[in-house]
């Protein structure tokens, strides 16, 4: 036989109480339970998302020719960069892919694999992207260097008014100094 002090078990924590004014000491106990638990569970998300990242893209395109090369981005930030390549069509596009071959690096360390990471190709566009790194601290930055080079000729189309063919390539598509050095505020 078990013994119990007060003659019946708390059907919720599994302790003896008192018959009378059972009711407010479940319910002072629950009240309790429920306040340790909200604590310890605030403490851990604000534990676990103060040293959280924020998700940063930075398009190399708008980097190097509106920004002369340079970006900025919170502090805090994991950076990925991006380069999209369009076309009046999706048979373009995969031409185009055909012909390329990536060379990308990040603080002069080659982004190995770097032609394989063009994405599908969706609404005629096939983006290009890669991490480049989690800026912690204002002032931490990160170099990306891009570069595409195309096998043979790849045709863009034609002027409307004179009928001329557009093609790029073979060759690099880029300046030789392509690319965006990205700084933390």
């Amino acid at each position: 036989m078990i013994y119990r002090p007060f003659g019946r078990l708390d059907p919720i924590f599994g302790r003896a109480c008192e018959k009378s004014g059972r009711k407010e000491v479940v319910n002072h106990m629950k009240r309790t339970m429920f306040f340790i638990i909200g604590i310890c569970t605030a403490a851990a998300l604000g534990a676990s998302t103060a040293g959280a990242s924020s998700p940063v893209t930075v398009g190399l395109v708008g980097c190097y020719f509106l920004g002369g090369g340079q970006a900025t981005v919170p502090a805090g930030s994991d950076v990925t960069v991006r380069f999209t390549w369009g076309e009046s069509n999706r048979g373009r596009v995969q031409d185009f892919l055909n012909a390329q071959t990536t060379t990308a690096d990040v603080n002069g360390t080659p982004i190995a694999g770097a032609s394989g990471l063009w994405g599908p190709i969706q609404d005629a566009a096939s983006t290009w992207r890669a991490f480049a790194g989690t800026l912690t601290n204002p002032g931490d930055s990160v170099t990306v260097h891009f570069q595409v080079n195309l096998a043979h000729v790849v045709s863009e189309g034609k002027d409307p008014d004179t009928g001329q063919h557009f093609k790029v390539g073979p060759g690099a598509l880029l300046p030789a100094d392509f690319g965006c050095t990205i700084t933390a505020t």
